[in-house]
């Protein structure tokens, strides 16, 4: 039999905990700083944050609680999710490092950036 998914999670330090009462987890989450790592540098902004929402929709495996997404910037709308903090720091920070490693962009001549 498959085991019942739980959608809601808080943290306790960085460790996600269920969390199936409804008012305990909104309270939580508006009350809480979420967010685990946060850049910005030059035109670019990259935001690391915890979701309280498991975002593993397939029931398989471990619950997705984490997020990094690029807001601004030369790669902006891209994202990735992670199943724990750990994870999410390591991924924040491989993201800040490729968006470094670009450098600045060049533009052509008609204003398109190559």
């Amino acid at each position: 039999m498959r085991k019942a998914l739980i959608w809601t999670y808080i943290l306790d330090g960085h460790t996600p905990i269920p969390c199936e009462d409804e008012k305990k987890w909104s309270h939580w989450m508006a009350s809480t700083d979420v967010r685990i790592r946060y850049d910005t540098f030059g035109e670019n902004e990259v935001s690391t944050v915890f979701l309280g929402l498991n975002h593993n929709f397939s029931g398989c495996g471990e619950p997705i609680l984490f997020e990094t997404c690029i807001l601004s910037g030369v790669l902006q709308g891209e994202l990735r999710r992670y199943e724990t903090w750990e994870a999410a720091e390591v991924g924040h920070a491989e993201i800040v490092d490729r968006i470094k490693a670009r450098g600045p962009l060049i533009e052509s001549t008609d204003g398109r950036a190559l």
